[in-house]
């Protein structure tokens, strides 16, 4: 076995020129897989069951018309619901508008068991559930504008205005948090409901969203029909969803970027397995007499076959760990320099996913060499000139 390894490995290293070129376009397509699948995987809301089971209830006619507070008690009282918070999208900005913040004013009490993708230590919990003006931030957003738990921020708001005139909001920061890989690694800060509420000059006692979490055993689609039918007749009708069906309506505003996505990976993958399934065959016609002389020294059509399949998975192991490796630094970058990037890296789903695709890869690009390699005569081998 290891004799045949190397002579997969001897066989592409005569060709050191070409061996570059085909490991640059199999790391090539790993790399773009590894950086849109981990941007697809986090805009999909990730591999999170506490999303595909948390319900979000807004306005039927959408997030600009928001609902009573006051619907928080009637919901609290349906049949299946565990826990009932809100959050009201706060819009918020530090310095410039281009430094955007995903913010939200919620119920602190309610939203912090309801979101355990949330990690963080309990002291930052406590300090910001004792700080009316107190402020929860994603460690990675605290890191680029500079912040420190303690800090006294100034942030505007594209929504609303305080009360007093001042043309901003000042937060304290409470704690620092991060998210986990499998909640898509979603960045943002979160401020008390109150704080805001007693505060702006619009919108007094209105929310934006209500955050619904069902009772252990009851189907999320099947309580989120009756929340919607508890306010049919109701002046604001409700629509209900899970949290990642409602993560995925919002990027499909800005059309379909999951196809998109998918159709990007998909051409490029294609394009490798003709790639190498054509530069391999194309080695092994070079190789006919070779070929012949293992077939005659009595080497078998099942080691013949190992052998041209041991270079194409070599070729494409190599390729795929760099490229990963590589998509590992670029989502890193990204991450640095445009916040609104979500705080992932490179989730194991997706590393899962490229095995799968190089497995699938070597055994698809390798099969028409290997077929080619055992047709070959070692008479008619000897009679091809190179």
């Amino acid at each position: 076995m290891l004799g045949d390894l190397m002579l997969s490995w001897a066989n592409i290293k005569r060709n050191k020129l070409r061996t570059l070129l085909l490991l640059f376009t199999i790391c090539s397509g790993f790399l773009i897989f590894g950086v849109l699948g981990t941007l697809n995987f986090s805009m999909s809301g990730g591999s999170d069951t506490f999303a595909q089971s948390r319900l979000m209830v807004m306005s039927q006619g959408g997030l600009v018309n928001p609902l009573p507070l006051s619907y928080q008690q009637r919901i609290a009282k349906i049949d299946g619901v565990e826990s009932v918070g809100h959050a009201t999208w706060y819009g918020l900005h530090y310095q410039d508008t281009d430094q955007d913040i995903m913010s939200f004013a919620v119920d602190a009490e309610n939203w912090i068991p309801q979101h355990p993708e949330m990690v963080m230590e309990q002291g930052a919990v406590d300090n910001f559930l004792r700080t009316k003006n107190g402020l929860l931030v994603n460690y990675h957003i605290a890191k680029r504008f500079g912040w420190r738990v303690g800090d006294v921020v100034p942030l505007k708001s594209i929504l609303f205005q305080p009360s007093s005139g001042e043309g901003f909001w000042s937060f304290k920061v409470s704690g620092l948090f991060t998210t986990t890989d499998e909640s898509g690694g979603r960045k943002y800060v979160i401020a008390h409901y109150d704080f805001l509420n007693d505060s702006r000059v619009i919108w007094q006692n209105t929310v934006g969203t209500f955050i619904v979490v069902p009772e252990e055993g009851v189907e999320p689609n099947q309580l989120a029909t009756r929340i919607d039918d508890h306010f049919l007749r109701s002046s604001n009708n409700t629509f209900s969803a899970t949290d990642k069906a409602f993560h995925d309506d919002f990027f499909k505003q800005f059309g379909d970027v999951f196809f998109i996505i998918k159709s990007v990976v998909l051409i490029s993958f294609l394009s490798i397995v003709l790639v190498v399934a054509s530069t391999i065959a194309l080695t092994v016609r070079q190789r006919t007499r070779d070929i012949g002389v293992l077939k005659v020294i009595g080497f078998s059509n099942a080691r013949i076959f190992g052998i041209i399949y041991g270079e194409t998975y070599i070729l494409v192991a190599i390729g795929a760990l760099v490229g990963l490796a590589l998509s590992f630094g670029v989502n890193k970058a990204m991450i640095y320099y445009w916040p609104i990037i979500p705080d992932i890296n490179l989730p194991s789903f997706v590393v899962l996913q490229a095995i799968g695709i190089a497995l699938m890869l070597g055994a698809i690009a390798g099969l028409i060499p290997s077929i080619l390699a055992l047709k070959m005569k070692p008479a008619e081998a000897f009679k091809v000139h190179e």
